[in-house]
């Protein structure tokens, strides 16, 4: 995407006329990860830091929720498995003793017969469909695998041979389960990840499905093994610069969409927009709570959807830094006066 003023739409390459810039502006810290743009609000000196939640966990809130997918979209590389571990009626009964501790004896037996393994899991509880305990919640676990680098496909055919017995015997053990069928069929299921698509897919489906019960059970979310979620940018910007920016992003985003579904060349799909326009959109930005910032998902180096290279971000970052000083430079007054739907509080 080419940045240049010049074929820029008329609103983008404007001027934009702020109010003078606050002594506590907030400042924002920019990241661009593997599949995610975040910025994020930095605490200024007049700013009060949140207390600790001391209460107890209950239910997967949206918060957990934004969170674990926020995690899921930092992670560089795909997946290998897709696991989901249940528990036969003999086992269920005491499931709220027992749970933490089964989960415990399967992630140490992966580590010790797979160094270096990586898995993030999800305790999900879901109401029976069958079986003595039908209707009533139940636990299962999701887990998302990531097999060492060195793991021959050898070994990886191994353990999905039978959709998964390999692991579904060390399962069965771990739960001292006495149903043959929870060993033979149902106990542990696994299946392999073909790509980021596919991983999204099942995260969607499973991991990140919203949930209705409120039980305490503690976390219902977690990671086993070291991941690297570096970003791949990293920069700090002002708040005037920070508007820009979302608006460059805004339109990358709608070109991108042009391109795809229309088949049609990247064009900055804004119509020119009155001034007073961008001035609401700034009082906007006062108004959020210092906490605040935006996350943009499916927007990263190596996004399965709309992939943006380190130049690009760089590019919009530099072209909103020059917009910012151009909202700085001084105009006539007759300029300003001669647009009728702005009021420029800094004359």
């Amino acid at each position: 995407m080419v940045l240049d003023k010049s074929l820029l739409s008329p609103n983008l390459s404007r001027a934009v006329y702020f109010e003078k810039k606050s002594r506590y502006e907030t400042s924002y810290q920019i990241e661009v990860y593997a599949d995610m743009f975040q910025a994020h609000a930095l605490v200024n000196p007049v700013g009060q830091k949140g207390k600790a939640n001391k209460k107890k966990l209950k239910g997967f809130s949206n918060e957990s929720r934004h969170r674990m997918i926020e995690f899921l979209a930092k992670v560089v590389d795909v997946p290998d498995l897709f696991v989901t571990l249940t528990y036969s009626d003999d086992v269920v009964k005491n499931w709220q003793f027992k749970v933490r501790e089964h989960m415990e004896l399967f992630r140490k037996q992966l580590e010790y017969h797979y160094p270096d393994i990586r898995a993030v899991w999800r305790l999900e509880l879901v109401t029976r469909k069958s079986g003595s305990f039908y209707g009533q919640f139940c636990p299962h676990w999701h887990l998302l695998v990531w097999l060492p680098k060195d793991t021959p496909q050898s070994r990886k055919d191994k353990i999905l041979e039978g959709n998964g017995q390999l692991w579904r015997n060390a399962w069965h053990n771990i739960t001292h389960s006495t149903d043959d069928n929870h060993l033979a069929k149902y106990g542990c299921q696994v299946t392999e990840c073909k790509s980021r698509k596919h991983a999204y897919s099942y995260c969607s489906k499973y991991l990140a499905k919203t949930e209705f019960e409120t039980m305490e059970a503690g976390r219902r979310w977690g990671r086993i093994g070291q991941f690297d979620t570096e970003p791949e940018i990293s920069t700090e910007i002002t708040q005037r610069q920070y508007v820009h920016l979302k608006r460059l992003l805004n339109a990358y985003l709608k070109a991108e969409a042009l391109k795809r579904f229309k088949n049609q060349k990247i064009i900055i799909p804004y119509a020119p927009l009155p001034l007073a326009h961008f001035q609401q959109f700034w009082r906007y930005f006062k108004r959020m709570t210092i906490s605040k910032g935006s996350t943009v998902f499916g927007l990263g180096f190596i996004s399965q959807d709309a992939p943006i290279d380190a130049q690009t971000i760089y590019k919009m970052i530099k072209h909103a830094r020059d917009l910012s000083l151009d909202d700085d430079k001084t105009m006539s007054l007759n300029a300003v006066r001669s647009d009728k739907r702005f009021v420029n509080s800094e004359a």
